[in-house]
Formats: C-alpha cells, structure tokens, sequence
C-alpha cells in the first residue's frame, strides 16, 4: 500500500491554473498587454509572450514529477 500524497490536489489545481493562464495570455493577449506598465510599452509584446511562456510550462510542469522541485534540490543534480 502507497501513502497518499498530500499536495496532489493542490499541484492539479496550481497546474490546472498556471496552463488556463498561460493558454489566456495567448488566446487574450491584447488584454494581458494592457497589463503592462506605460513605462514598458515597447516591451508589451515580448514580456506577455515570456509570461505566457513561462506560467504554461510552469502548470505543465506541476504534472511530471521529474519536472517539479523535491527536496532532494533541482532537476539537474538527478
């Protein structure tokens, strides 16, 4: 018998968030630029796309375990 893991719920929910938003950033990106401040607008585009980018292979991430951070310190020392 295996012990249950107690923060599946909520890595599918984090997961399950981060992948919406990073999806929404592409499908929605005029709203999410707006998002950017005045001082950055030359860098609209390219700072939503990284956000994108970056929060959908985060959600992604929360479902392979190889991909998320354990105790033991980051992926590369495995």
């Amino acid at each position: 018998m295996t012990t249950p893991d107690p923060t599946r719920t909520v890595r599918i929910v984090l997961g399950t968030a981060f992948t919406g938003a990073g999806i929404a950033h592409v499908v929605r990106h005029e709203w999410f630029e707006s998002l950017v401040p005045e001082p950055l607008a030359r860098w609209r585009k390219p700072i939503s796309a990284v956000t994108a980018v970056i929060q959908f292979v985060g959600g992604i991430s929360m479902f392979i375990p190889r991909l998320r951070a354990s105790p033991a310190g980051p992926i590369w020392r495995c």
